[in-house]
C-alpha cells in the first residue's frame, strides 16, 4: 500500500531542491534508514548536481537551461525512487514516512452523495439540427445522462449519456423548440438531482 504523496513533483524548482535536501538531511539523521544509505547519497548527489545547474542556468544559454532541465528531472526521479523504498520500509506505518520527510497521501474521501450538474446551457451549433449543451463538472461523477422535453409532449426522453462536461447534441428538427436537463451518475448507483432547465429553437 502505498502512502506516500507524490504532491512534491509539482513542486517549483526551488522548493524541490528545498524538499530533496529535507529528505536528504532527515533520513541521514535517523538509524532506521541505515539500509536506505545508497539511495540516500544517491539523491544528496542529485540535489548537488541540479543546485549547480540551477545557478549556471540563471546566466542564460539553451545549453545551460537544458541541463537544469535534465538534472531537475533526475532530481525528482530519485525522489521518487526513495519515496519507493521509504513506502516499502514503512510497510503502512504513516510515522515513518514522515521521518523521512515525505509528506502522507491522504486517503480517498468516500463520496456518498452527488450534487447536481451546476449552469447547464444552451447554445446552437454550427450544423443544422444540433445545439452543444455545457455544465459544471461534479466531482465523483462517471458520466451525465441528459434528457430532452419537446415542445408538446408531457415526458421527458432519455438522451445521450456522456462523460464530459459538454456534448454536442444532433439529430433535431429544425423549427422545434427543445428543453434540456440532465443529472450526474457516480458509482454503486449513484444518481444527483436534476440540473436547471435549458431551452432552445433548434435552428
Amino acid at each position: 500500500m502505498n502512502i506516500i504523496s507524490f504532491s512534491f513533483k509539482s513542486l517549483p524548482e526551488s522548493e524541490l531542491s528545498t524538499f530533496a535536501n529535507n529528505v536528504h538531511l532527515k533520513m541521514t539523521q535517523d538509524d532506521q534508514f541505515i539500509a536506505l544509505k545508497p539511495h540516500v547519497d544517491e539523491l544528496k548527489a542529485k540535489y548537488d548536481f541540479f543546485t549547480l545547474a540551477l545557478s549556471n542556468a540563471s546566466d542564460g544559454g539553451s545549453k545551460l537551461i537544458l541541463a537544469k532541465n535534465k538534472s531537475l528531472k533526475e532530481l525528482s526521479d530519485q525522489l521518487m525512487a526513495v519515496a519507493y523504498f521509504v513506502n516499502m520500509l514503512a510497510k503502512g506505518d504513516t510515522e515513518i514516512a514522515d521521518a523521512a520527510g515525505y509528506e502522507v497521501r491522504k486517503p480517498a474521501k468516500a463520496i456518498d452523495k452527488l450534487t447536481k450538474p451546476g449552469n447547464l446551457a444552451v447554445k446552437q451549433d454550427d450544423a443544422s439540427g444540433a445545439v452543444k449543451l455545457s455544465w459544471e463538472k461534479v466531482p465523483g461523477a462517471v458520466n451525465y445522462g441528459i434528457e430532452t422535453l419537446k415542445k408538446g409532449e408531457t415526458a421527458w426522453k432519455n438522451g445521450k449519456y456522456c462523460t464530459r462536461k459538454e456534448v454536442v447534441l444532433t439529430g433535431f428538427e429544425p423549427g422545434t423548440y427543445v428543453e434540456f436537463r440532465n443529472r450526474a451518475l457516480g458509482r454503486n448507483g449513484l444518481e444527483s438531482e436534476y440540473s436547471n432547465v435549458v431551452g432552445a429553437w433548434i435552428s
